[in-house]
């Protein structure tokens, strides 16, 4: 499977709002809007990194199943 990747100029937020937690939507809006590592994301959400980056994964495979990417 290929892996979905996005920028800020492509992110619908309403549907990212139907689509994705909460969670996930504060972290795809912090890395990619605002342009945040995903440490700093982490770090913020007081989570880890690595728990960061699979919120981050389970958005992108939502949005790209909803987009017929996934």
């Amino acid at each position: 499977m290929e892996a979905v990747h996005f920028d800020a100029d492509d992110i619908d937020f309403k549907i990212m709002t139907k689509t994705c937690t909460q969670q996930e939507r504060i972290t795809v809006i912090l890395h990619f809007k605002w342009g945040m590592t995903l440490k700093e994301v982490g770090e913020i959400l007081n989570l880890s990194e690595g728990r960061t980056s699979q919120i981050l994964k389970e958005c992108e495979k939502k949005l790209g199943k909803r987009f017929g990417n996934a």
